[in-house]
C-alpha cells in the first residue's frame, strides 16, 4: 500500500511539472470553484483570496506562469495589486489577466496602462478563458526564448554577465529588504588562459 501511494504521488508530481502554473486571485468562493473546475485539468492552479497572499504566492518559486486577477477585492483592489506586482522586479514579468464585471473602456484602459496583458469580462466562459490563457502563455514562452539569446551564453548555456548583474542587483535588494545574508560561490579554472594559448580556443571551447 505504501509503495502504491508513493508511485501515485510521483505520477501526480510529474503531471504538475508538465502543466503551466496559474495563480488565481479573487475573494468570491463560487468564482474560485468555477476556475478550479474549468482550469485545473489543464493547468496547475493556486488560489489567493487576499492581496497579501497574492503577492506572496507570486514571489514564491516556482513562480506562476500567469496570474488571473479579479479587479474587485476586499482589502486591496486588483489595480493596486497589479501595480505592486509590476513595480517588483521579482514579479514584474508575470503576465496578468484582469477579470472584471465592468465592461467600460476606461476600466480596461486602466488595466492595460498598469501592465496587464488582457482583460476578460465576467461571467467568464471557460473556452474563452482557456483560449486567452493559452495565447498569453505561448507569447510568454516566446519572450523567454528571445531573452535567452540576450542572457544565456551560447557556448556553455549558462547565464552570462548581463544576467549575473541583474540577478545580483535583485538578490542584493532582497537581502537588504529582509535583513538577510547573501552568499556567493566563485568557480575558476586554473591556468585556462595558458591552456587556450597552447591548445587553441577551439579545444578550450570543447
Amino acid at each position: 500500500m505504501q509503495q502504491r501511494e508513493i508511485t501515485q504521488l510521483n505520477i501526480s508530481e510529474l503531471d504538475v511539472a508538465k502543466k503551466s502554473r496559474l495563480l488565481v486571485v479573487g475573494d468570491d468562493p463560487n468564482q474560485l470553484r468555477f476556475y478550479l473546475h474549468g482550469l485545473s485539468k489543464q493547468y496547475y492552479c493556486q488560489f489567493a483570496r487576499t492581496a497579501h497572499d497574492a503577492i506572496n504566492y507570486a514571489r514564491q518559486f516556482p513562480q506562476p506562469d500567469l496570474i488571473i486577477l479579479d479587479v474587485v477585492m476586499p482589502d486591496l483592489g486588483g489595480f493596486e495589486i497589479c501595480r505592486l506586482l509590476k513595480d517588483d522586479q521579482v514579479t514584474a514579468n508575470i503576465p496578468v489577466i484582469f477579470a472584471s464585471g465592468a465592461e467600460d473602456a476606461e476600466s480596461k484602459a486602466r488595466g492595460f496602462e498598469l501592465g496587464c496583458v488582457d482583460c476578460i469580462t465576467k461571467p467568464v466562459l471557460v473556452p474563452e478563458m482557456n483560449a486567452r490563457i493559452s495565447t498569453h502563455l505561448k507569447l510568454q514562452r516566446q519572450a523567454h526564448m528571445l531573452a535567452s539569446l540576450t542572457y544565456v551564453d551560447p557556448l556553455t548555456q549558462i547565464p552570462n554577465r548581463r544576467q549575473y548583474n541583474e540577478t545580483m542587483q535583485r538578490e542584493w535588494s532582497r537581502s537588504i529588504r529582509y535583513a538577510q545574508s547573501i552568499a556567493m560561490l566563485l568557480i575558476d579554472i586554473d591556468f585556462f588562459k595558458q591552456f587556450n594559448g597552447f591548445y587553441g580556443h577551439g579545444v578550450g571551447d570543447d
